[in-house]
């Protein structure tokens, strides 16, 4: 279902929907949307570019602030992944495809546009558990924070959180709900615990917003404590000196 114009959220990191409709006798649904020059996906560019980590880290806020202000315009991408995030030649980074999305009810806890019970719609690599429930009233605005969880990790370590690749549907699926995310290689532990926070299984658990994920990884690049941290560890008043956390290329 396709988001109608009025609820397409305006935001310089949001490529704007300009029409959508039905078209033809066939009734093909089709959207008009604005050209984003030079556009290469976000992991393409990230690779391309040869961002840093703390380069990387910067342009995913961008999209986190891009996801929160569609959170506080009533509206849940639900298939935020690498392709339906674009950077322009500028580097600017432009979320695409509201086609999924969904306005929220804040009164009734029901999304008005409308997602039928045992409905499941999105990319399953990307998708939180909670989604794949195909429940609509499960959904929320935590279920894009997993989501961004999922494209932070693949943007850091080249890879995904699960082993979704050769276990088939079945398997991708029971991965997703039960399976422990690999803990990925080569980052600060810092990345590490804001990366296993955005993928927690409970929504409860992981961060309550995109801002707040955002916000952790601001304070991890100015080098203050995180919300994040090991669940046995006591964490530090001050994060170590800059040279045990610095920010080198993935």
């Amino acid at each position: 279902m396709l988001a109608s114009r009025k609820n397409c959220p305006r935001h310089p990191a949001i490529a704007q929907v300009y029409d959508a409709g039905i078209a033809g006798e066939d009734g093909m649904p089709y959207f008009a949307m604005e050209l984003v020059e030079g556009a290469r996906d976000f992991l393409r560019y990230a690779e391309e570019e040869d961002l840093s980590l703390e380069q990387r880290l910067r342009l995913f806020i961008r999209v986190c602030d891009a996801v929160q202000y569609g959170h506080q315009k009533g509206v849940i991408h639900r298939d935020l992944k690498p392709s339906n995030i674009l950077v322009d030649r500028s580097g600017h980074p432009k979320i695409i495809d509201f086609g999924l999305a969904r306005t929220l009810d804040h009164d009734t806890a029901v999304m008005r546009a409308g997602t039928r019970a045992g409905e499941v719609l999105g990319t399953l690599a990307y998708m939180s558990p909670e989604q794949l429930g195909g429940v609509p009233g499960d959904v929320d605005t935590r279920s894009d924070v997993y989501s961004l969880g999922v494209v932070l990790y693949e943007l850091l370590t080249r890879e995904q959180p699960y082993d979704v690749g050769s276990s088939g549907l079945p398997g991708m699926v029971e991965s997703v709900r039960d399976a422990e995310p690999r803990r990925p290689a080569n980052l600060p532990s810092d990345v590490t615990w804001a990366l296993l926070k955005a993928l927690e299984k409970e929504p409860r658990r992981r961060y309550a917003s995109a801002s707040e994920l955002s916000a952790d990884l601001e304070r991890y690049l100015s080098n203050e404590p995180m919300l994040a941290g090991a669940p046995s560890a006591v964490y530090r008043p001050r994060k170590p000196s800059a040279s045990a956390t610095s920010c080198a290329a993935p």
